[in-house]
């Protein structure tokens, strides 16, 4: 016979702890993969996965994190992805470079600008470049929120 502990028996804590430690190997095995998805993307430059399966397994933690209340730290859900490359020389936007996420509603536009002025534009898959004009120079910067690197595919500094 089990022993009761307030209204559930031991028999079920078992199980509740469990279901816990699955969905938490769950949300370990999907940070692993999508950090190592995004090591390939970004910085090596030879995608792991497609972007679908990378939006599904996004979509997947989350909601693993929604329903646990509990975001491991590390997790890819936390963090814009991409890193600045070694080679390049880092600077700081003069404006951060924002993202609406996957956003398709003007209404969340309006609540993502505030009471901001910002300019708008249509997100490319792959990376998000910045072209500045500065003293008769075009400068390329990519990166993310408030850093990045000057530099473009095929050197593009003139």
């Amino acid at each position: 016979m089990m022993t009761p502990i307030g209204d559930i028996e031991i028999g079920q804590w078992k199980k509740l702890a469990q279901e816990i430690m699955k969905l938490e190997n769950e949300k370990e095995l999907y940070s692993n993969l999508l950090n190592e998805a995004d090591v390939a993307y970004y910085r090596d430059d030879r995608p792991a996965i497609t972007d679908r399966e990378y939006d599904a397994m996004m979509g997947e933690l989350q909601k693993l994190e929604a329903e646990t209340g509990v975001v491991l730290s590390g997790s890819p859900t936390q963090k814009v992805s991409g890193e600045i490359l070694k080679e390049l020389t880092p600077v700081r936007h003069t404006k951060p470079m924002l993202s609406a996420d996957k956003t398709k509603s003007i209404d969340d536009l309006v609540r993502f600008a505030g009471d901001q002025s910002v300019l708008l534009s249509w997100k490319m898959d792959g990376l998000t470049l910045v072209l500045r004009y500065e003293k008769r120079k075009v400068f390329c910067f990519h990166g993310n929120f408030h850093q990045g690197g000057i530099g473009c595919p095929g050197n593009f500094q003139r």
